[in-house]
């Protein structure tokens, strides 16, 4: 019973160790790895948000991960989806280790020989997530993916 007991308090005791290095929110480790905002857009026409401009033959993203501190995560990624992030795998990755900035900014450019081809809907996904001590410490949004239109423009909202 004494076993049992001190098994139970050192797991509690390692509960709130790790849940005092968190943050409010969804954050699950430092909280210099909190992604708290993101900007950019999927520009798929000559004249964005125009469609009846001609479309681009690259279609290109501009996506900028934001941090409410100088990031400490080990690895920030950026998964970049079809349609849904259920679908079996993204259709490009793009990958930071840069540490000690506020921001970072990804771009990819589609239909790039050896890339990824541009959804034919010109509609995307995306997903960012931090890593730190092997697990994702954040991720955002927090469900789901945020869905940028090359057509209709691309929301500044629901990515933290």
């Amino acid at each position: 019973m004494k076993r049992l007991f001190l098994a139970v308090a050192a797991a509690l005791a390692a509960a709130a160790l790790v849940a005092g290095t968190s943050t409010a929110g969804d954050v699950r480790g430092k909280k210099c790895t909190d992604i708290t905002f993101g900007d950019g857009a999927y520009v798929t026409r000559e004249v964005p948000g125009d469609d009846t401009s001609p479309l681009l033959a690259n279609p290109y993203l501009e996506w900028t991960v934001s941090f409410g501190q100088p990031n400490c995560s080990e690895l920030t990624s950026l998964y970049v989806y079809d349609n849904s992030d259920t679908e079996p795998s993204p259709l490009v990755t793009l990958t930071s280790t840069q540490t000690g900035v506020t921001s970072i900014t990804f771009t990819y450019t589609f239909n790039e020989s050896g890339g990824a081809a541009a959804p034919a809907d010109e509609n995307i996904c995306i997903v960012g997530a931090t890593s730190w001590s092997g697990h994702v410490a954040d991720r955002a949004p927090n469900a789901g993916c945020l869905a940028l239109s090359g057509v209709e423009g691309s929301p500044a909202t629901g990515f933290n």
